[in-house]
C-alpha cells in the first residue's frame, strides 16, 4: 500500500515556491502588481526538456479527494540516463511536492526470478474488459496447488540525494539537483510523492453533481486537453519522451473505474483499488457508473456509461453511436481497430479535442434524450456530437507539437465527416445544412481577428489555447467540403479511403493526404493552368492565410465580363495581427468557380488570375451555386437589380441553395458598404413568395442582426413592421403546421429563428402565447408536483427554451424560485440545462449576478449563462459589467493560467453596443494588460463593436430613407427599358 504525506507537512508548489515569511510591506494588490510584470511568450527551446534523462515507464499511485483537496499521489519513474547529469528535469503544472527532500529517491531496479504458489480459490480481484470499469463475475473453484516462476522487482537505495527543487511556472518545469552525477547509460528509478488539484480544468478534475435524491456526488476524469500528464503527476510530458503508465487508483466503494486499458479493481474493505494496464496516455474516468451496450453489424461493442439514475436516457444514443460506426465504416471502408468503444457521460464535462483510442468522454447532457421533453434539436445535439467523436476515433491523435501544423485536419476530418454521418442518421440534407452553417464561418472569417487555418510555430498548451478551435474545424471542414464538389463525390471518398489504409499515420500528417487524391484523380482533373489539378497548391492558398476571396464579376462591354479576386473584410477598420497582415499567397486563392451561365462561356472552372468571358448582354451568370464554395461573389449593381427581378418573376429557376447565398451575399456587401442598402433590401422583395427553408433560415439570421444593430435607433419602429410584412406569413406556418419541425432539424431552427424575429417585432402577439404555455404547461403541472421538470412539464419540446425564458423574464421571486429548484434536482441533462439558463432571463439585477458567482466553478453552466443574459434587455446591462468587476474574482477562482476558459467566459459574457462600452473594456485591457494577453474573444468583442458603430454611423439615414419609400424597389421591365431609351 502506498504511504502518503500526511495532511500537515510542508508542501513546496509548482505555482508558488514557498519561501520564508518576511514583514508585510504595504503595496499594490498583488493583481495589479502582477499586472505590470512584461509579457514574454518562452521559445521551443525554452519549453523543451533536456535530452540527457529519458523515461521509460511510469508506475503511478493517485487518490482523488472529494471537495477540491486535491489527489495525494505517488510515482515511481525508470529513467534511463543518456548523458551524465546531476539534475532530473520534469514537466509539473500546478502540482504540490514534499519539502522533505529525504522523501524523493533515486534507486536501482532490481529484478530476480522467484517462486510462486498458486491456488485457485475465491478471487476477490474483479477483472475488467480492455476500455471498461465492468466488473466480472467473481468466480469460486478448487485447483491443486502449483508452482511457477515469475520476474519480481525490488528496488535498492543508490545513495544519491535530492538537494533541491526548482519550478519554472512559464516553463512548466520541475528540476530536481542531486548531489551526486548520474553516469551515463545508467538506469534509476525515481520515487516522488505528490499533491496535483482537481479543480482546473485540465489534468485531473473533479465534477460534482446532485443525484436523484439531492445528494451531492462526484465524478473524476481525466480532461480531453493537450500537454494534460504534467497536471496528473510529474512527467516528461512532451512527444519525444512518451512513455507507457500503469496506473493506481484508490476510489470509494461502489465507484467504477472506466478507462482507455484493461483494469482490474480489487476490494479493499471500506474503499477499492483498480490499476490501469500500460498504455502511453491514460485516460479514465471513477465515478457511481453503469453501462447500456450494443453491439454493432462489424462485431464493435458499444459501451454508454453514466450515472444509474439517467441509464434509461441512453437508447437514442446506443442507436446513433452504432449507426454512425457503421456510417464511417461505410464511408471510410475501414473499422476501428478495437473490439470495444467505451462512452462515459459526466455531468458538465468541458469537452476538449485530444482523442483517447477507444474511450470518449462527453458531456452528460449531450448523450441523454427524453422523449417527453427533448426534440429535434436534442437528437441532432447527440448525433452530431457522437459522430465527431466517432469520427476522430480514425483522424484524431496528432500530440507531436511538430505536426500542429497540420492541426486543422484533425478538426476539420470528423466535422466533415459528422455531418455525413447526420445525412443517414436523421436525413439531414447535409447541403442544406452547410448553406446554413456556411454563414458563422463566413462572418467569422471575414474579421481582422481571423486566423488561417494551418498556425505554425505551435509549441506550448498556451499556444493552443489562443486557437480558435470551434472555428478551425468549421472552416476546415468546408474547405473539405468544397474539395469534394470540386473533385466529385466518388474521387473524394476513393481519395479518403486510400488515406485511411495507407498515410494516416505517415507524416507530414496533411501531406499523405493530398496524395491520396492526387492518386485518386490520376491527373483527369485540370486545375487554373490547365494542367493537372494540384491538390496540396490548392489547398494551401485556403489553409495557409486568414480570410476568403470576394469574386467579383464586372460587365467590361455588352460581349465581354472580367472575373476578379480579393480578400472580403466586414470592413478595414481594424488591422490583423501582424504575422498574419503579410499573406503567404498575397490573399489570392485557387478560387472553383461552381459557374452557371444562360449563355456560352466555354470551358471555366477555376479563378486564379483575373480574366476575361465572352458574354452577351441578354445573359446571365451565377457563381458559386449551390453554396458550394467558400467565398462570396460580387456583381455589378444593374445586374443585382436584374437577380432582384428575376427572383420576384420566377426564384423557382435557381435552386433553393444558389438563392440562399445570393441573400447572404448581398447584404454581407451592403454592410461592408460594397453596395447601397437599397440593393440589397431589394433583392428580398420576393421572399413572401419563397416557400423553401434555406433561403428563410438565412434571410431571417440576417433581420435579427439587423435588428440587434438598430436596437434603440430611431428608426427601430420602421424596420420592425418591413420586417413583420416580410415574415408574418411565413410565421403564420408554426401554428398551422407545428408537428412538421418536430421531425425537420432545419425546419425547427426557421420556426425558432421566426418566433425570435416576432418576439422582437411585434412582442405582444409572441409573449401572450409563450406565458400561456408557462402558466398552463409547466407551471401548473409542476411547481406544487414534486416531480422532476423533464416528468411533469408539458410544454412542447421544441418550445421550452423560449416558453421558460419569457416565464422567468416576466416573473416575479416565486416564479424565479421555483425554476431555480427545479433546475436544482433535475436529473435531465438538457432539460437542466434549459432551465438553468432560463434563470439568465430573470429582471433582478441582484439575482443574476448571484447567479452568475454561484456558477462560477463550472465553465459550461457559467458560459451558457453569460450568453442567456446577453440575449435579454437587463442581463446585457449586467453581463459585461460583472465580468469587469470581478475580474479579479474570475482570476483567483482557478482560472489565471487557464486562457482558453478565460476565452469562453469574455466571449460568452461581452458585449459593446456603443463607444463607451467599447472605450471601457479597451482601458480594462489596458489596466490587465498580462491577464488579457492572448485571449483573442476580447480583441474580437472590440472589433465587432467598432465595426457595428461605424455601420450604424453609415447606414441609419440610407436605411431610413428606404422604410420611407424614397428608395425604389427592384425596377420592373418596363421602367428598365424606360431607362435604357433615356441613356
Amino acid at each position: 500500500m502506498m504511504q502518503f504525506k500526511s495532511a500537515n507537512e510542508s508542501m513546496t508548489t509548482c505555482k508558488n515556491f514557498t519561501r520564508s515569511h518576511k514583514k508585510h510591506q504595504d503595496i499594490v494588490n498583488e493583481e495589479d502588481a502582477d499586472e505590470n510584470a512584461s509579457i514574454k511568450q518562452p521559445t521551443k527551446e525554452e519549453l523543451a526538456l533536456p535530452k540527457n534523462v529519458q523515461p521509460v515507464w511510469y508506475d503511478v499511485s493517485l487518490s482523488p479527494k472529494v471537495g477540491g483537496n486535491g489527489t495525494m499521489g505517488l510515482a515511481h519513474v525508470k529513467l534511463n540516463i543518456e548523458e551524465p547529469t546531476n539534475k532530473i528535469v520534469l514537466n509539473a503544472k500546478d502540482i504540490e511536492f514534499t519539502r522533505n527532500l529525504e522523501k524523493i529517491q533515486l534507486s536501482k531496479e532490481v529484478t530476480k526470478r522467484a517462486k510462486k504458489s498458486v491456488d485457485s480459490g475465491t478471487n476477490s480481484t474483479s477483472e475488467m474488459p480492455e476500455g471498461s470499469g465492468e466488473e466480472a463475475m467473481a468466480t469460486t473453484a478448487t485447483t491443486t496447488t502449483t508452482e511457477s516462476t515469475t520476474p519480481v522487482s525490488s528496488f535498492v537505495d543508490t545513495g544519491i540525494k535530492v538537494t533541491n527543487i526548482e519550478f519554472d511556472e512559464n516553463l512548466e518545469k520541475v528540476t530536481l539537483t542531486l548531489d551526486q552525477e548520474l553516469k551515463k547509460g545508467s538506469t534509476v528509478v525515481l520515487k516522488i510523492p505528490f499533491t496535483s488539484k482537481v479543480s482546473n480544468n485540465n489534468g485531473l478534475k473533479e465534477y460534482k453533481y446532485k443525484n436523484s435524491e439531492g445528494k451531492e456526488q462526484s465524478m473524476f476524469t481525466t480532461q480531453p486537453s493537450y500537454s494534460y500528464l504534467r497536471h496528473v503527476f510529474p512527467s516528461f510530458d512532451q512527444e519525444a519522451f512518451k512513455a507507457p503508465a500503469a496506473i493506481t487508483l484508490m476510489h470509494s466503494k461502489g465507484s467504477i473505474v472506466v478507462a482507455n486499458t484493461g483494469v482490474k479493481t480489487k476490494d479493499d474493505g471500506d474503499a477499492q483499488t483498480s490499476t490501469l494496464n500500460k498504455v502511453l496516455d491514460p485516460d479514465f474516468v471513477i465515478g457511481d457508473l453503469v453501462a447500456s451496450e450494443v453491439n454493432t453489424t462489424s462485431g464493435i461493442t458499444i459501451r454508454i456509461w453514466t450515472r444509474p439514475e439517467v441509464k434509461h436516457s441512453t437508447e437514442q444514443s446506443l442507436d446513433y453511436a452504432n449507426q454512425a460506426i457503421d456510417a464511417m465504416e461505410h464511408i471510410l471502408q475501414s473499422r476501428l481497430e478495437s473490439k470495444s468503444l467505451d462512452i462515459v457521460a459526466v455531468p458538465g464535462f468541458q469537452t476538449g479535442n485530444r482523442v483517447s483510442p477507444s474511450f470518449i468522454v462527453l458531456p452528460e447532457e449531450d448523450i441523454l434524450y427524453n422523449e417527453q421533453s427533448n426534440d429535434i434539436n436534442q437528437k441532432t445535439r447527440i448525433a452530431r456530437m457522437i459522430s465527431n467523436r466517432i469520427a476522430a476515433q480514425w483522424f484524431g491523435g496528432i500530440t507531436n507539437p511538430e505536426e500542429f501544423g497540420t492541426f486543422w485536419l484533425n478538426e476539420a476530418l470528423p466535422r466533415f465527416l459528422e455531418v455525413e454521418a447526420l445525412e443517414k442518421i436523421l436525413d439531414i440534407n447535409s447541403d442544406d445544412l452547410w448553406t446554413y452553417e456556411m454563414e458563422k464561418i463566413l462572418e467569422r472569417d471575414a474579421t481582422a481577428t481571423s486566423q488561417p487555418l494551418r498556425v505554425k510555430n505551435v509549441f506550448s498548451s498556451a499556444d493552443i489555447a489562443e486557437i480558435d478551435h470551434e472555428f478551425i474545424g468549421k472552416k476546415g471542414a468546408a474547405v473539405l467540403r468544397m474539395i469534394q464538389k470540386s473533385v466529385g463525390v466518388n474521387v473524394f471518398n476513393k481519395a479518403i479511403r486510400s488515406f485511411v489504409s495507407s498515410y494516416r499515420s505517415a507524416y507530414p500528417y496533411d501531406d499523405g493526404l493530398w496524395k491520396s487524391f492526387e492518386k485518386a484523380l490520376g491527373g483527369k482533373l485540370k486545375g487554373w493552368n490547365n494542367e493537372p489539378l494540384d491538390v496540396a497548391k490548392f489547398v494551401n492558398t485556403w489553409v495557409d492565410q486568414i480570410g476568403f476571396p470576394l469574386v467579383s464579376v464586372e460587365k467590361l462591354d455588352d460581349e465581354t465580363v472580367e472575373l476578379s479576386q480579393e480578400r472580403f473584410k466586414n470592413d478595414h477598420k481594424t488591422k490583423e495581427q501582424f504575422k498574419f497582415r503579410n499573406a503567404k499567397y498575397w490573399f489570392n486563392w485557387e478560387v472553383p468557380l461552381f459557374l452557371k451561365s444562360s449563355g456560352p462561356v466555354g470551358n471555366v472552372s477555376w479563378l486564379h488570375e483575373a480574366f476575361r468571358l465572352p458574354l452577351n448582354t441578354s445573359d446571365s451568370i451565377y457563381l458559386n451555386t449551390d453554396s458550394n464554395g467558400v467565398y462570396r461573389v460580387n456583381y455589378e449593381e444593374k445586374r443585382w437589380n436584374d437577380i432582384a427581378k428575376q427572383l420576384e418573376k420566377s426564384h423557382g429557376k435557381l435552386s433553393e441553395r444558389t438563392r440562399a447565398r445570393l441573400i447572404s451575399d448581398v447584404f454581407a456587401l451592403a454592410n461592408s458598404g460594397a453596395l447601397p442598402f437599397e440593393t440589397a433590401l431589394n433583392v428580398t422583395s420576393y421572399l413572401p413568395m419563397e416557400t423553401a427553408t434555406v433561403p428563410w433560415l438565412i434571410a431571417t439570421r440576417i433581420f435579427k442582426k439587423l435588428t440587434e444593430r438598430l436596437e434603440g435607433a430611431p428608426i427601430q419602429d420602421k424596420l420592425n413592421s418591413f420586417i413583420y410584412q416580410k415574415i408574418h406569413k411565413k410565421f403564420e406556418e408554426i401554428s398551422s403546421s407545428p408537428g412538421e419541425a418536430s421531425s425537420n432539424y432545419l425546419k425547427n431552427r426557421l420556426y425558432a429563428n421566426l418566433l425570435d424575429l416576432m418576439a422582437i417585432v411585434k412582442p405582444e402577439k409572441s409573449n401572450e402565447k409563450l406565458n400561456e404555455l408557462f402558466v398552463e404547461g409547466f407551471l401548473a403541472p409542476c411547481q406544487f408536483s414534486g416531480n422532476f421538470s423533464s416528468d411533469c412539464s408539458e410544454v412542447p419540446g421544441d418550445l421550452r427554451e423560449k416558453v421558460y425564458c419569457n416565464g422567468v423574464e416576466f416573473g416575479n421571486d416565486t416564479v424565479f424560485e421555483t425554476v431555480r429548484e427545479l433546475a436544482e434536482k433535475e436529473v435531465d441533462g438538457a432539460e437542466k440545462d434549459l432551465l438553468q439558463n432560463s434563470l439568465a432571463c430573470f429582471r433582478d439585477p441582484r439575482a443574476l449576478r448571484r447567479l452568475i458567482l454561484d456558477n462560477l466553478n463550472s465553465t459550461s453552466t457559467v458560459t451558457l449563462l453569460l450568453r442567456k443574459m446577453n440575449s435579454r434587455p437587463v442581463g446585457k446591462e449586467i453581463a459585461t459589467n460583472w465580468i469587469i468587476d470581478n475580474w479579479s474574482t474570475v482570476l483567483k477562482k482557478k482560472f489565471k493560467n487557464d486562457p482558453e476558459t478565460l476565452n469562453a467566459i469574455a466571449d460568452a459574457g461581452i458585449i459593446l453596443d456603443n463607444e463607451r462600452e467599447k472605450s471601457m473594456i479597451e482601458t480594462f485591457m489596458e489596466h490587465h494588460h498580462k491577464s488579457t494577453h492572448g485571449i483573442e474573444s476580447l480583441d474580437k468583442k472590440i472589433e465587432e463593436a467598432t465595426t457595428d458603430i461605424y455601420w450604424r454611423k453609415q447606414k441609419i439615414n440610407e436605411l431610413n430613407d428606404y422604410l420611407d419609400g424614397k428608395m425604389k424597389g427592384p425596377a420592373k421591365d418596363d421602367e428598365m427599358e424606360s431607362s435604357e431609351e433615356q441613356e
